[in-house]
């Protein structure tokens, strides 16, 4: 009788325990927002809202199970299905346009310098000028940092020279979104030259699709 007593006041504690722990955890686990891949995979959002990006640090991961080259097609964040307006122009069928623009950007910024602002005016006349094309801006990165990281930025660029054409006047709806994070660069060297050309959003077009 007093064995089945002890045995069974050491269960109770260890449960305690156990539940005590999960309890801890559960309080210290950090909120982390989240973007959505094509494939339903959920990867942590890591850019802020005031025009520069932050990262834990920046460095390279090798897991397979992060997204490679054939999923990095982030569309929007999980809480949103576009940006405000935004058409659901995505696919395939748009190319450069001569007179489009590739717009640059500082390292780790997702807003556009005073010369950037100027290009992408000229892009905007050109999208207003052609209203029987869609677009579609691609945001990209150069080769430094984590692949969600980049995916997450790519996507600020591309939403920030969106909302900037419509300011000057292009329809929204119009105008859609993608991000290719460090997955498309035009240069592979390992230096500060080659890194800023892949820190861009290009705008490509292509006919209204009936």
């Amino acid at each position: 009788m007093k064995k089945n007593s002890a045995i069974s006041l050491i269960s109770l504690m260890a449960l305690a325990l156990f539940l005590g722990a999960c309890s801890k955890q559960a309080k210290e686990t950090p909120k982390t927002s989240f973007i959505t891949a094509p494939d339903g995979r959920q990867i942590p959002a890591s850019t802020s809202a005031s025009g520069t990006a932050t990262d834990g640090g920046l460095e390279e991961v090798s897991d397979p199970n992060t997204l490679s080259s054939k999923s990095t097609t982030i569309i929007a964040p999980a809480d949103e299905v576009a940006a405000a307006g935004e058409g659901d122009v995505r696919g395939t069928g748009f190319a450069a346009h001569e007179g489009l623009q590739t717009l640059y950007f500082d390292f780790d910024k997702y807003s556009l310098s005073q010369a950037e602002q100027a290009k992408a005016a000229k892009n905007a006349d050109q999208i207003k000028a052609k209203a029987d094309e869609d677009a579609l801006v691609e945001g990209h990165c150069d080769q430094r940092g984590t692949i969600e990281y980049n995916i997450a930025l790519g996507q600020k660029r591309a939403r920030e020279v969106r909302d900037y054409y419509i300011m000057l006047g292009a329809k929204g709806e119009k105008i859609s979104t993608i991000s290719y994070g460090k997955e498309k660069p035009v240069c592979a060297d390992a230096n500060e030259a080659c890194w800023s050309k892949n820190r861009r959003a290009e705008t490509k077009t292509r006919l209204v699709q009936k």
